[in-house]
């Protein structure tokens, strides 16, 4: 087993080394150590560690499907090393742990926060897509994530300032650690964002707002009482259109906050991103990508019971599958691979039972579906009908329209397993129910037909017969609309109909603008919804 040298500082003086793996150009800096690694360090000097990671989303378990990521037994083995030579570590995540995958999925994201427990996780931030599962399953994750059980030291605490429901936090806010005696604070911070990203049944009357006012009382409450404050956040660095919040905003309207582990925009840190505080002062903000392909390591040295400017290294996880050859894990004096087998044991099972239930046969297709993705973005496909009737049957309403975008491929004839549906229309958003009079109708599928005769995402998949003309003039290609029972949609007012879409097609889908959530009827999850009409109309022989 791989052993750590716990880094005790005994100066202030630091030393810079360039070194290079195999993936990239990593720069160590390191304060100059000395002492015994089995010295126990005094109350007012030590070495804090903080491991982190962001949007794991659910890769724990690929590495034999990308050699640019680790498995959380991998990762975990790594954590348990340096817990044993140095307990006063934390294990943090900058959120969307919990979505992404079907091995995450399978149980709406439970599984997910059992592993979490087991690799030894203190605290994460609720992340965008850790909402996806919606209110019911997001406030059972949380609970689930804590024992409350003093006999046990697993519990993970979900921390977030600002997600509130009803006026009260559905978290914790923050979080204090008492690590040798030295107290830090651990506040999360959830993307405002997320009103543009998930689906208004996810969200479920839930505010993300950020009252500034409010989170620095917090931090100014939590200063008086603890040495060290770490903002954990899943707000990201990048500005991606009008009305998004980035960390440096953010930044610039608090202040007493030493250090920000950020997540949701995926960047990767090599070198942290300063941003300017409300004071003007420099604050290091890290992230390290996404699905498990890197892990950060931050080194606070504690000197006369002050902490000094961090020392930061993002480890790849090439550098964590051969160590040997990674000059920052030799001067971390980590020697060989190390899986966790208790963490293994777990992610093999829960991986089990879900090839299982994605692999056994679900239906009988006696003809193949076409939908092709140069096919589905320029003409209606039998697999584009299919799903649509899957939605109308779903939420009882007259038809249904949805962007070809969502569709990845056809259906063969033969068995069809869940795996294979889902690998056909990977869609994880609910469909909803909604009022649309004929004339909103003509305006939806003129939209959806702008694109032609170029292949387009937003073409629209429906089980209506449309006669147009794509060669006309924008806006005036629709000749007719009629339903599979002969109705005619004339463009005008005077006759309303229920419309299947998708909950994400009210927040800009493919640019779709046309929709309102009033009067919306819910409905389930899209792609579960045609795996049922799958095995409904055509069983297994």
């Amino acid at each position: 087993m791989k052993k750590l040298l716990m880094l005790f500082v005994a100066t202030l003086a630091f030393i810079f080394i360039s070194c290079s793996s195999s993936t990239n150009v990593v720069k160590v800096r390191q304060y100059i150590v000395s002492g015994d690694p089995a010295t126990t360090p005094d109350a007012q000097n030590f070495d804090l560690f903080i491991i982190h990671t962001n949007d794991v989303a659910g890769y724990v378990n690929e590495e034999n499907k990308d050699i640019q990521i680790m498995n959380a037994s991998n990762f975990a083995g790594f954590v348990e090393d340096v817990r044993r030579y140095n307990p006063n570590t934390l294990v943090l995540d900058a959120g969307n742990f919990t979505f992404g995958t079907r091995l995450a999925a399978s149980n709406s994201g439970s599984g997910m926060i059992n592993l979490a427990k087991l690799i030894g996780y203190n605290a994460m931030v609720v992340g965008d897509q850790d909402m996806n599962y919606g209110y019911d399953s997001l406030m059972r994750n949380i609970e689930s994530a804590r024992n409350y059980d003093p006999l046990k030291n697993d519990d993970v605490y979900y921390v977030s300032q600002n997600l509130t429901r009803g006026g009260n936090n559905i978290t914790d806010k923050f979080k204090i650690f008492n690590l040798n005696g030295f107290k830090v604070a651990v506040i999360g911070l959830t993307t405002p964002n997320a009103r543009f990203e998930l689906a208004p049944s996810a969200l479920r009357s839930m505010s993300l707002a950020i009252d500034y006012r409010a989170l620095q009382k917090d931090i100014n409450s939590l200063r008086r009482k603890v040495n060290y404050i770490i903002l954990l956040s899943n707000i990201g660095s990048m500005q991606k259109m009008d009305g998004y919040l980035n960390i440096e905003e953010v930044m610039k309207k608090i202040k007493n906050v030493d250090i920000v582990i950020d997540g949701y925009s995926k960047d990767v840190a090599e070198e942290p991103l300063i941003v300017k505080d409300l004071e003007n002062k420099d604050i290091m903000v890290l992230q390290t990508g996404s699905n498990l392909h890197n892990v950060g390591f931050i080194q606070v040295p504690v000197i006369e019971g002050r902490s000094q400017v961090p020392i930061y290294n993002l480890i790849s996880a090439n550098e964590f599958k051969n160590p040997e050859s990674s000059a920052v894990m030799k001067q971390l004096n980590v020697i060989e691979r190390y899986d966790s087998p208790e963490v293994k044991e777990f992610i093999d099972k829960l991986q089990e039972s879900v090839d299982q239930v994605y692999g056994e046969p679900l239906s009988f297709m006696p003809f193949p579906l076409s939908g092709a993705v140069d096919e589905s973005r320029t003409m209606p496909t039998d697999l584009g009908y299919v799903i649509a009737e899957s939605f109308v049957n779903n939420v009882e309403s007259d038809i249904a329209i949805f962007p070809s975008i969502l569709i990845k491929n056809g259906i063969a004839a033969g068995d069809i397993t869940r795996e294979d549906v889902y690998k056909a229309f990977p869609c994880d958003a609910n469909i909803i129910r909604v009022p649309m009079t004929g004339a909103m109708i003509w305006n939806v599928l003129e939209y959806g037909y702008s694109m032609l005769p170029q292949p387009a995402g937003r073409y629209p998949q429906t089980n209506l017969i449309i006669e147009s003309n794509p060669i006309a003039e924008v806006g005036s290609r629709i000749i007719s609309i009629t339903m599979q029972d002969g109705t005619v949609i004339e463009n005008s007012n005077a006759e309303t109909f229920t419309v299947a879409i998708l909950d994400s097609m009210i927040q800009g889908l493919e640019g779709y603008n046309q929709f309102s959530n009033a009067n919306s009827y819910p409905g389930g999850v899209a792609w579960e919804a045609f795996a049922e009409q799958l095995a409904e109309a055509y069983p297994v022989n």
